[in-house]
């Protein structure tokens, strides 16, 4: 234990040295302050829907608390009032038992996207043309959205932390000096574990508070950000591993987290039957685990399968990466 607190102390040091390394530690917080100032104005929309009063007794209820509608008399007028010059979109029954969404085709891009994320939330996925995850609430929660995002990447801020400090290591000789000292492998890999599962466990919150997420369940989000950890710990030891250089460091991060962040993303994009081609990514079962918790409000009954899954997919890349791993770092 001593010889962990040693080296988590040089790491702090390190840290409070480079302007590099204290930036990454504290990019949760920053992130969630920066998306903050934005969503207020993305959670107050002044995009108008249009329906028309054949429309009206279905949908008039159905989504009046979730936007401004204005009702028209046909169709030819949904289409005239569409074009004018303010953000409105069109609802019509598409003729197959489902509704579309009608838009001039110049609108900003959340005028496209609100209207359709409104219409599945508040009639069903099943009448309208797109899928998307149901929402829960009585608002679409878009701060819930962003919070699972945040929440799935500060385990992996903490790896792009690790893997400097593994590539500081590397460059400065540490590496070479640790592998003749009593530490030994098991405790430098242990001690760059605990570095991300501990930092993870509390900026995890910290982010969030930060975000206005409040009322998150304290013990799911632990125990879903611990055992998106491991996949975390196996990227970093991975990118501190293939780089030679804090610059090929960076380098390899930008193109790690586009790996990581695709399958949420991807989630979100393909329908659900598509979902399957992701199942093997843990960074897929990570984010849905998050999102059950945070946007879905679900319980351990609920989101404990995306928990399994995470933990046995990164048990088994890092029982597949292991040996390579060994090989690449210089510790005895």
């Amino acid at each position: 234990m001593k010889k962990i607190i040693a080296l988590l102390k040089r790491d702090f040091i390190s840290t409070t040295r480079d302007a590099m390394l204290l930036y990454v530690v504290m990019a949760p917080i920053i992130i969630g302050l920066g998306v903050r100032l934005f969503l207020s104005a993305i959670g107050s929309s002044s995009t108008n829907l249009i329906i028309t009063q054949a429309d009206a007794p279905v949908l008039q209820e159905a989504l009046a608390p979730y936007a401004r509608l204005q009702i028209v008399a046909d169709e030819t007028a949904l289409e005239q009032r569409v074009l004018a010059i303010d953000n409105a979109a069109g609802i019509i029954n598409d003729g197959q038992g489902g509704y579309a969404v009608v838009l001039q085709g110049n609108e900003p891009a959340e005028t496209a996207l609100l209207p359709e994320m409104v219409l599945r939330y508040a009639l069903g996925e099943h009448l309208v043309n797109a899928e998307i995850t149901q929402l829960a609430g009585t608002t679409v929660p878009y701060r819930d959205w962003v919070g699972a995002f945040i929440a799935l990447t500060v385990p992996f801020i903490a790896s792009i932390a690790m893997a400097l400090f593994i590539i500081e290591d590397k460059e400065t000789g540490m590496l070479y000096t640790l592998s003749v000292s009593p530490l030994g492998k098991g405790t430098y890999i242990l001690t760059r574990g605990l570095f991300v599962m501990g930092y993870s466990l509390v900026m995890v919150y910290v982010a969030l508070l930060v975000l206005g997420i409040t009322g998150a369940p304290v013990l799911p989000v632990l125990a879903m950000t611990a055992a998106c950890s491991l996949a975390a710990i196996l990227f970093g030891f991975v990118i501190g591993s293939l780089s030679a250089s804090q610059v090929a460091g960076l380098a390899n991060m930008k193109f790690g987290f586009l790996v990581i962040l695709a399958p949420a993303i991807l989630s979100l994009v393909l329908p659900s039957a598509y979902h399957a081609a992701l199942y093997w990514v843990p960074f897929f079962w990570a984010f849905e685990g998050f999102r059950e918790i945070l946007v879905q409000g679900g319980s351990w009954a609920t989101f404990w399968p995306s928990l399994l899954w995470t933990i046995v997919s990164s048990m088994a890349f890092i029982a597949i990466l292991a040996p390579w791993l060994k090989k690449r770092l210089v510790v005895s």
